[in-house]
């Protein structure tokens, strides 16, 4: 082969690149931070979302320093940046519109984009499907973050405990209502903590608030459903936490104007 048809062909080659990029190698990040706004989740398989993220890492533009910071308030995303940036490394985070959590995975250190978005999302999966069986969720995942490329705002990034199963029987003058629903903190602060409950239909019912500050695992409650129709106030018990769920288990008894509220909470036995 002779040297100019050697040159062609180096030429041809590095065109190719230049238009076509390669999804499976890593993106040199340097120790920059980025974004890119996406028109779609990046949800789906492993081999979906690696199809389909180079399109939006070719758009990426350097973060303002304003995002930089409030990110890093979350010493996971702190120490995720951290990580080799000549290496590929992925965040897969519970979409919050299949369910409301905040639980995410992150990978680093892989030879190239596919190996760290397929262990990130393996990770988040579990994670997922754990919630689901025992919080009787449905959540996803979705690729919130890869090579120092962020896709979302920074309060994407925080965390947040999640709902969790509340199931109530109120019992007034003879007439027994349950209520299945989802109870999510509005307020969680020391000891004291706020909230709401949905019901099975995601109408809200209730509301209330809960305070631990005499005896630690036991504390006061009180709840005011429907309007005002049924109110109480009574005991509520923390039996256990799960650390990973992020979410207490126990029960709370109430007496109400004209009977009494049953509630069991937390993680689906």
């Amino acid at each position: 082969m002779s040297i100019k048809t050697t040159m062609k062909a180096m030429s041809l080659l590095a065109t190719s690149l230049l238009f076509f990029g390669c999804a499976s190698n890593p993106v040199n990040s340097t120790n920059g931070v980025y974004r890119v706004a996406l028109d779609a989740d990046l949800n789906g398989s492993a081999y979906d979302v690696n199809s389909r993220v180079g399109t939006y890492l070719n758009k990426r533009q350097s973060a303002s320093q304003n995002f930089i910071s409030e990110i890093s308030k979350n010493d996971f995303i702190k120490k995720w940046l951290s990580h080799n940036n000549s290496k590929s490394k992925a965040i897969f985070a519970i979409d919050p519109k299949s369910c409301d959590d905040s639980y995410y995975y992150g990978s680093w250190n892989y030879k190239d984009n596919f190996s760290a978005i397929k262990r990130a999302y393996d990770g988040c999966i579990k994670g997922a499907e754990k919630r689901n069986k025992a919080l009787g969720k449905d959540c996803n995942c979705r690729l919130t973050a890869i090579n120092n490329t962020f896709f979302y705002e920074p309060k994407t990034y925080e965390r947040h405990m999640s709902s969790f199963p509340w199931i109530m029987e109120v019992e007034e003058n003879g007439v027994v209502t349950t209520v299945n629903g989802m109870a999510k903190l509005t307020l969680n602060s020391g000891n004291k903590a706020k909230f709401t409950l949905k019901n099975d239909k995601g109408r809200e019912v209730c509301n209330g608030d809960a305070d631990f500050s005499a005896k630690g695992s036991t504390g006061k409650i009180n709840i005011d459903c429907f309007n005002g129709k049924i109110s109480g106030s009574g005991e509520i018990i923390r039996k256990s936490f799960d650390s990973d769920l992020r979410v207490y288990s126990g029960t709370a008894k109430l007496k109400t104007n004209n009977g009494e509220m049953r509630v069991i909470y937390g993680k689906l036995d």
